[in-house]
């Protein structure tokens, strides 16, 4: 057995399955990359505050971005969403 250190909590799992495929795989490259490095510089991470300040956003693609935080040595993923919806535009 191998420790996975994302957990994508199953409403979320839901609602990524009703996304476009283009919106799918994007949003899966970036999972694959926060598990190997969360905060590297493509994925443009960056902290958005609540929690404690332990919220974080990364980007997925040029218009999507995941929000996830730390539990431990694991990452849970919050959301998805698109980037005007983060920037507070949406």
């Amino acid at each position: 057995m191998t420790f996975n250190p994302l957990r994508v909590p199953k409403r979320l799992q839901k609602k990524l399955r009703t996304k476009p495929e283009p919106t799918r795989r994007a949003i899966a490259g970036c999972l694959r990359q926060l598990e190997d490095d969360p905060f590297h510089p493509g994925l443009r991470t960056k902290k958005m505050g609540g929690r404690g300040g332990n919220i974080f956003e990364s980007r997925a693609s040029r218009g999507d971005r995941v929000t996830w935080f730390w539990d431990g040595p694991r990452i849970v993923i919050e959301d998805h969403c698109k980037h005007d919806i983060v920037e507070g535009r949406g």
